[in-house]
């Protein structure tokens, strides 16, 4: 019997998961390259605002809206598409980083192809470079 394993739909960071960032007017972010729009809270002098239910229901929400697309994704296990770099994020969006069977194995390909040619780079990946 094979178990599901859940997964996040896109490359979006969960909250609080890696780091946050705070504005120089107080808004709580999950990090320094999104919109203030999608603050998750606000720091003033006198207290930290931070609405743990409302922050669950938003993600939820974007999540929801996004999921179809993901679920079709031939990309989904390598996505690195953030949720709130999205157009029309509140109303209907559109993934960036979809791709198809065909795209992905063209992707595939052509990442294989640079790697068979250039096999001093597949090692320095192999070696060198941190994955967190």
């Amino acid at each position: 019997e094979q178990q599901s394993i859940k997964t996040f739909p896109t490359g979006t960071c969960p909250p609080f998961s890696k780091k946050m960032y705070v504005t120089v007017n107080g808004k709580i972010l999950p990090c320094e390259r999104i919109g203030h729009q999608y603050a998750l809270g606000e720091v003033t002098d006198k207290v930290i605002r931070l609405d743990f239910e409302k922050i669950a229901k938003k993600y939820n929400r974007y999540y929801e809206k996004i999921k179809k697309q993901c679920q079709y994704c031939f990309a989904k296990r390598a996505c690195s598409q953030c949720i709130f770099n999205l157009d029309n994020l509140e109303t209907t969006c559109k993934c960036h980083g979809f791709m198809n069977e065909k795209d992905f194995q063209i992707y595939v390909d052509t990442q294989m192809d640079f790697l068979r040619k250039h096999p001093e780079d597949y090692y320095r990946i192999m070696e060198e470079v941190v994955v967190e």
